[in-house]
């Protein structure tokens, strides 16, 4: 859940660094860098770097990760729904 999440955190800021992934989701900074990897080797983002900051390491999704992101958002529309139906 929190791979997805990070993937939904990337999505809405991109491009975004580890710092502001981690503050969004309540991670440690560590942790966050681990997930970071495991999305980059699963190929759903990538890494970039800023004309002006070429130091600094952000972090984009792929198309496989858009589409990832995509159901993700579909997802929680729904269950948003269902809820206003319930209430």
């Amino acid at each position: 859940m929190t791979e997805l999440h990070t993937i939904a955190c990337i999505g809405e800021q991109e491009p975004i660094n580890v710092t502001s992934i981690a503050e969004r989701i309540n991670l440690s900074k560590g942790n966050t860098s681990k997930i970071a990897n495991k999305l980059l080797k699963a190929g759903w983002v990538r890494k970039a770097q800023l004309n002006d900051n070429k130091k600094e390491v952000y972090f984009r999704l792929t198309p496989v990760g858009k589409k990832l992101f995509a159901a993700h958002d579909e997802l929680h529309t729904k269950e948003k729904q269902r809820m206003y139906e319930f209430l």
